[in-house]
C-alpha cells in the first residue's frame, strides 16, 4: 500500500504508476456514463419502457452522480482515499449486481440513481488527487484516453453478452468495473486531500483568476449538459434510421474511440496552443454533430458522426477542466468540477424528456447546440471582464500614485 505524502506535496511526488492507478480508478468509475445508450436499451427491452420514462432512467443515474459528486467533493478532503474508494466501488458493484432484478421502472430508477452515487463519489476522489498534477491538461488527457477506450470496449462487448447469454448477465457485467477499481484503490496513498498543496497554489496562484476559473466551471456543465441531452438518445436515433441493435452497438463502440485522438492532444502538447481557442473548436464540432443528427444517416454517418461528438467532447472537456484547475486557488473549484459535470448529466437527459414531443427527438439538438454555444461565450465573456476590470483597477492604481 502507498504510504501518505508529506504535507504540501504534489501529485508529481507519487511514483508514475500511482498516479497511473488514480487513472484507471477514474476512468473504470464513469464507464456505465458512456455506455449509458445501450444499458437503457437493454432495460428499455426488458421492461417495456417509452421514451420518456427511458429519460427518466437517464436522469435518475446522473441526479446520483451529482449528489455523489458533492459526497466526493466532502470526503476527497476529509477521508482517506483508498478507503473512499474501495468502499464506494464495493457498494456501487453491489448495485449493478442488483439491478437486472428490478421488477419495474421505480426500483430501477432507484438503482440507477444509487449507481450513479456511488460511482462518482469514486470519480470525485480520484479526479481530485489527479488535479494536484503540475500539468494537468495532459494529465485529464490521459485520464481521457484511457476512459474512452473503456467506453469502446464496454460498448462492443455489452450488446454481444446481452445476445449470447441473456439480460441478466449483460447488465451484472458492468460491477467488474467497479471490482477493478476497488482492486486498484487498494493501492491508492491513504492521504487526506487537505494535506496537499491546493491546485491552484505555488505558482500558478499568482496568474489565477478566480472569474476564470469559476466561467470555466460553468462551461464544462454546459458543455456536459450538451452532450447528455443527446448521449442518452444515440440508440433511438440509430433505431429510427433502421439499424439493429448489433450495428448501434459497433456505431457507438466504434465513435467514442474518437475521443482517444482527442484526448491525446492535450495529453502530448498540454496547453501550448491556448485552451479557449481549443474549447471554441470542440465546441464548433459539436454543433456539426449536433446538426447531422437530425438528418437521415447510414450505418456509416452514424458511426461516422459519433466519432467526431466524442471528439468536440473529450477535446472541450479536457480543457475546461484546465482552465479550471489553472485557475483555482484553494481546491474547491477542483473538487466542483465532478459535481457540475454530473449535474449537467442529469439535467441534459431531464431538459430532454421535457422538450420531446410525439417521440420528435429535434427538440433536444436544438437543447444541446445552444447549451454549448453558451458554455464558450461564458469563458470568452469571463475573459474580456477580468481584462477590462484588470485595465480599469491598473489606470486608477496609475492614477493615485500620480
Amino acid at each position: 500500500m502507498e504510504q501518505d505524502p508529506a504535507p504540501g506535496a504534489q501529485a508529481g511526488a507519487f511514483a508514475p504508476r500511482v498516479v497511473a492507478l488514480g487513472v484507471f480508478v477514474a476512468a473504470a468509475s464513469i464507464v456505465l456514463m458512456g455506455v449509458q445508450p445501450i444499458l437503457v436499451g437493454l432495460f428499455s427491452d426488458h421492461l417495456g419502457m417509452d421514451l420518456n420514462q427511458n429519460g427518466w432512467v437517464l436522469a435518475a443515474e446522473q441526479y446520483g452522480a451529482a449528489a455523489g459528486a458533492l459526497l466526493g467533493y466532502v470526503i476527497a478532503a476529509r477521508m482517506t482515499w483508498n478507503r473512499a474508494i474501495v468502499g464506494a466501488c464495493a457498494l456501487a458493484a453491489l448495485v449493478n449486481l442488483a439491478s437486472p432484478y428490478a421488477s419495474g421502472v421505480g426500483e430501477l430508477i432507484a438503482a440507477r440513481f444509487l449507481s450513479g452515487f456511488f460511482s462518482t463519489a469514486v470519480y470525485t476522489v480520484a479526479v481530485y488527487f489527479l488535479s494536484h498534477a503540475a500539468n494537468p491538461d495532459r494529465v485529464f488527457g490521459i485520464m481521457m484516453v484511457v476512459t474512452t477506450s473503456f467506453f469502446s470496449i464496454d460498448a462492443v462487448l455489452l450488446p454481444i453478452v446481452g445476445q449470447r447469454y441473456g439480460y441478466v448477465p449483460a447488465v451484472a457485467s458492468s460491477a467488474a468495473w467497479f471490482l477493478a477499481a476497488m482492486l486498484a484503490g487498494l493501492c491508492l496513498p491513504r492521504g487526506r486531500g487537505t494535506g496537499m498543496t491546493a491546485p491552484g497554489a505555488g505558482a500558478a496562484a499568482a496568474s489565477a483568476r478566480p472569474l476564470v476559473g469559476a466561467a470555466a466551471l460553468l462551461g464544462a456543465f454546459l458543455l456536459q449538459l450538451s452532450i447528455f441531452a443527446v448521449w442518452g438518445f444515440l440508440e433511438r436515433i440509430g433505431r429510427n434510421n433502421g439499424l439493429t441493435d448489433e450495428q448501434i452497438g459497433y456505431g457507438i463502440g466504434i465513435g467514442v474511440l474518437g475521443g482517444i485522438p482527442a484526448a491525446l492532444l492535450p495529453a502530448i502538447v498540454g496547453d501550448r496552443f491556448g485552451r479557449i481557442g481549443m474549447i471554441a473548436l470542440a465546441t464548433v464540432v459539436l454543433v456539426a454533430s449536433f446538426y447531422a443528427f437530425d438528418r437521415p444517416l447510414s450505418m456509416t454517418g452514424y458511426t461516422a458522426w459519433i466519432t467526431l461528438l466524442n471528439v468536440g467532447w473529450v477535446l472541450g472537456l479536457v480543457y475546461y477542466m484546465g482552465l479550471t484547475v489553472a485557475n483555482d486557488i484553494d481546491g474547491r473549484l477542483a473538487r466542483l468540477m465532478a459535481f457540475s459535470q454530473f449535474l449537467a448529466a442529469g439535467v441534459g437527459p431531464t431538459f430532454s424528456a421535457l422538450v420531446i414531443v410525439n417521440d420528435e427527438l429535434a427538440p433536444i439538438f436544438v437543447v444541446a447546440t445552444l447549451s454549448a454555444i453558451a458554455g464558450l461565450a461564458a469563458v470568452v465573456v469571463a475573459i474580456r471582464l477580468r481584462t477590462v476590470v484588470g485595465r480599469v483597477a491598473a489606470a486608477t492604481k496609475t492614477g493615485g500614485s500620480a
